[in-house]
């Protein structure tokens, strides 16, 4: 059966529209970005167990020593069980970050710790303003046009990588007998990526979080600008240590190193990916900003 012109122009049309849409709804997005975050629980509860039961056992030696006890309150050392625990905790923690942090045993062959990395915190308080962050960021990513499940994975992958990448190329051009720390990227990379995709991409003047309440946009530009300034001053500060970051065992140049490279990751991830989306009233359609 023949059609007119027009009416061939109409299922074209119609084709292009199903074809165009994304196959990830916006629930799904939310969904991947909640399992995402869920994601750093395993190993915050693994770091929580090996500290607990280093504690646990500092404090039973130290009790079963009644001399080293009477000794240390002798010389005034009252911190002596406190000593003991931190040297047992890092005892302990050693073969767990050897298996899922940064270190030089990253490049003998634990090719998966980039990732893990960014997934493991070196304390509470590090976790916490992670989770903090994320929670606020997450809702704004999930109403970025073209986010889909399969993005929130890219970016938090690529990110993982790349800067899991450049801690591993500073490790490679120090001594091994050097002083490093063990790194632990965290997740605040990956929060950073994900604040430069939803700065460069939320299309509206206002986004809704978690609990009903609303953010500016403007507010998303003055927080990825100013978190890229604060770790650039910290990268560049000589107040601590001179030298390029890449061959300094500074966790703190680490962390900004990390930071930066994470929130450039997020605009090129954008660029690259979803630039080409455009939100329209029935659903998500290709087009150009």
């Amino acid at each position: 059966m023949d059609i007119s012109p027009a009416q061939r122009r109409q299922v074209k049309a119609f084709c292009g529209r199903l074809t165009r849409r994304l196959p990830s709804s916006p629930s799904s997005t939310r969904d991947a970005l909640i399992a995402l975050g869920a994601l750093i629980v395993p190993l915050a509860i693994a770091q929580g167990l090996i500290k607990h039961r280093a504690t646990q056992e500092a404090e039973e030696q130290w009790n079963g020593k009644l001399t080293t006890r009477f000794v240390a309150s002798l010389f005034g050392e009252e911190d002596g069980l406190e000593s003991l625990t931190n040297k047992l905790i890092g005892q302990r923690m050693l073969p767990f970050f050897n298996s899922f942090a940064l270190t030089r045993s990253s490049l003998d062959g634990a090719w998966w710790t980039p990732v893990t990395a960014s997934f493991l915190h070196i304390n509470f308080e590090h976790l916490l303003k992670s989770i903090a962050a994320f929670v606020g960021v997450a809702p704004v990513c999930a109403q970025v046009p073209g986010m889909s499940a399969l993005h929130v994975f890219g970016v938090a992958l690529g990110t993982s990588l790349v800067t899991g990448g450049a801690t591993l190329l500073r490790y490679s051009q120090i001594d091994a007998t050097s002083q490093y720390w063990p790194c632990t990227c965290g997740f605040s990379a990956i929060v950073c990526a994900f604040t430069s995709v939803a700065t460069m991409g939320f299309t509206g003047t206002e986004a809704r979080l978690y609990g009903g309440c609303r953010i500016n946009v403007n507010s998303l530009w003055i927080t990825m600008l100013g978190q890229m300034a604060f770790d650039f001053y910290g990268l560049v500060d000589k107040t601590t240590e001179a030298g390029p970051a890449w061959l300094l065992g500074s966790k703190r140049r680490n962390d900004c190193v990390s930071h930066l490279l994470g929130a450039g990751f997020g605009v090129a991830y954008y660029y690259a990916f979803l630039r080409k989306y455009k939100y329209r009233g029935d659903g998500y359609r290709l087009g150009r900003r």
